[in-house]
């Protein structure tokens, strides 16, 4: 089943990628912010898993509870990525990925997604936080790696700085889900711009407070996507970044 995070307030903005981390192995593996109604009787919010987020939707789009929000299909997007990362990087032959007990379905599509692609795979998957990306970086060095794929979950978030250091120090080329990462040094994300939904759920809660009804506001699905790439990391790695590349990107950092 899906599991529930439950926090005692009027109203909530989402926090950033990690807002509905209480997930089970089941669950759809998007990513929600849920907007509460702001009527005094509300006393309890409830953050809800983004799949069961879809099963309280109607077909309308507008959700069968009194809950609307933002989602956005994280596993859905995981294949696009890994395949602009084998395209930025055509040399590539091995790839570790990195994951954690909490991103074994989001393995799974990545594991499906290379069928088309052919690279030889290594998980490496942590365990007992905190993590050690370290000894991980090292496994992937001495296994043969060219590059590292990470997958996402609040803990591995949370260390998105020194895995950026990490790639520089190891220079393996890396890819990850969220601009985030990028800013503080890594090479290459593609996903969810958070900025953007933050702006939204904004928008969402201060129609509530104004007395629109959870129930009247259609449950909304993410469409702006980006990809950026850091210039100043793939050139102190080495990485040419194929112009097509660079013209694709919504952001280039240099």
């Amino acid at each position: 089943m899906a599991a529930f995070s439950t926090v005692s307030a009027k109203f909530v903005f989402p926090r950033r990628a990690g807002c509905c981390r209480k997930r089970s192995r089941q669950s759809g593996g998007g990513r929600c912010y849920a907007i509460p109604s702001s009527r005094d009787r509300v006393r309890t919010v409830k953050w809800v898993e983004c799949s069961k987020l879809k099963l309280m939707t109607r077909i309308d789009g507008r959700p069968g509870a009194n809950v609307t929000g933002l989602y956005f299909q994280h596993l859905e997007l995981l294949a696009k990525r890994y395949g602009l990362f084998k395209e930025m990087l055509p040399f590539v032959r091995r790839v570790a990925v990195l994951s954690d007990p909490l991103t074994a379905d989001q393995l799974k599509v990545v594991e499906s997604a290379n069928r088309s692609v052919g690279l030889e795979l290594q998980p490496l998957e942590l365990k007992n936080p905190p993590y050690d990306f370290e000894n991980a970086f090292h496994v992937a060095m001495r296994s043969g790696a060219e590059a590292i794929f990470v997958l996402e979950s609040a803990s591995i978030f949370r260390e998105r700085t020194q895995l950026a250091q990490l790639t520089m120090k190891t220079r393996l080329p890396t890819s990850f889900a969220f601009r985030e990462y990028v800013e503080v040094g890594g090479l290459v994300s593609y996903g969810v711009n958070f900025s953007t939904m933050y702006r939204r759920a904004a928008e969402l809660a201060d129609r509530i407070l104004r007395g629109t009804k959870p129930t009247d506001l259609p449950v909304e699905q993410s469409t702006k996507f980006e990809l950026v790439i850091n210039l100043k990391t793939a050139k102190a790695l080495g990485v040419d970044i194929p112009i097509s590349m660079q013209l694709l990107a919504d952001e280039v950092i240099e």
